[in-house]
């Protein structure tokens, strides 16, 4: 029996989710284990990736997944067990226990090998070391408080480096007051503050 069969065996035992299809932001740096990643790659004929553009898998298309039946295990735990339930109210008729998921991961590990993240694209190639770096520092201020400058919001508040046009907002339940003074987290030479009102007109190019 082959891996893809072996793995379709394993998959079986997870509740399936009445998915209404509107978890596409979770769809992000998705890890699988190597035997699942040649699985996917070989069906879509694209390399397991993260585009640096959206922080989206690379294999999310229009909004759904174009490896759907071929997806990793750790997306089908997604919403079926009970320390990963769906924000948006899809469930199973019964979630797995938290030892039935860690189970079921153990044993596709034993199958499929060491776990492997996608690599980082950006318009469809391998994304250069400064492409990387800045994608780097974008997800790690996320992490920190700090929204993704690509999602911006012209009435919220935000910070701007004056050297470099930098500029950030602050997540939903955060605020910038600790970020003000810090060093550019991009150029590393201006100094973080709000912008100069009435006197500062930026047009800002995106990172």
């Amino acid at each position: 029996m082959g891996l893809k069969n072996k793995l379709r065996e394993l998959y079986d035992r997870v509740p399936v989710v009445k998915c209404q299809g509107l978890c596409q932001e979770c769809c992000g740096l998705v890890p699988a284990t190597a035997g699942e990643v040649r699985i996917m790659e070989r069906v879509s004929g694209k390399p397991h990736a993260l585009d640096i553009n959206t922080f989206r898998c690379a294999y999310l298309q229009e909004g759904r997944c174009s490896v759907y039946n071929d997806r990793p295990l750790v997306c089908r735990l997604w919403g079926a067990t009970e320390n990963l339930i769906c924000p948006f109210g899809c469930k199973p008729d019964r979630y797995l226990t938290e030892g039935e998921a860690v189970d079921l991961m153990q044993r596709v590990s034993d199958l499929g090998g060491d776990m492997r993240r996608p690599d980082f694209f950006k318009d469809g190639r391998p994304a250069t070391s400064a492409e990387l770096q800045v994608a780097k520092m974008r997800m790690a201020l996320s992490q920190e408080g700090l929204r993704d400058p690509k999602h911006w919001d012209a009435a919220e508040p935000y910070i701007v480096c004056p050297e470099c046009h930098w500029h950030a907002q602050a997540q939903q339940g955060s605020t910038l007051d600790s970020w003000i003074g810090q060093i550019c987290p991009k150029c590393e030479a201006g100094v973080l503050r709000l912008p100069l009102v009435g006197k500062e007109s930026v047009v800002f190019d995106r990172p």
